[in-house]
């Protein structure tokens, strides 16, 4: 499943701010987080995809840039004494996602995120 979630930033050039956020949960693991951004957005503009129910992750932080991309964010595993291993897994998500832009111009769809999920049921 794609989930696209594009956010309209407001403010000064430069500090515009903007959210977005899925009205409903998801459950699955993310594969990739694609960004595009608008053609106008300063190379100032921070990004921060995340799980805003949930366990709260951050999953994409990219800061000062206007590039667009696809992202495969993974995230570091431990060992039973919590010390963090090498191996690396996609994040596991239950919850909404968010899209927060800060650093931006005031732009209508100053980011477009494309989160792309993979689906599970009967996980719990």
């Amino acid at each position: 499943m794609n989930i696209t979630l594009s956010v309209t930033t407001t403010g000064d050039a430069g500090s515009a701010t903007g959210s977005a956020e899925l009205g409903f949960p998801v459950r699955g693991v993310v594969d990739a987080v694609k960004v595009d951004y608008h053609a106008d957005a300063p190379a100032t503009t921070d990004i921060l995809v995340s799980e805003s129910t949930g366990l709260a992750q951050e999953i994409l932080d990219l800061d000062d840039t206007k590039t667009d991309g696809t992202y495969y964010p993974r995230h570091s595993l431990h060992d039973t004494d919590g010390t963090e291993n090498a191996t690396l897994s996609m994040y596991w998500i239950d919850g909404k996602l968010k899209v927060e832009v800060e650093g931006c111009d005031a732009l209508d769809d100053a980011v477009v995120v494309t989160v792309s999920v993979i689906e599970t049921s009967g996980m719990h």
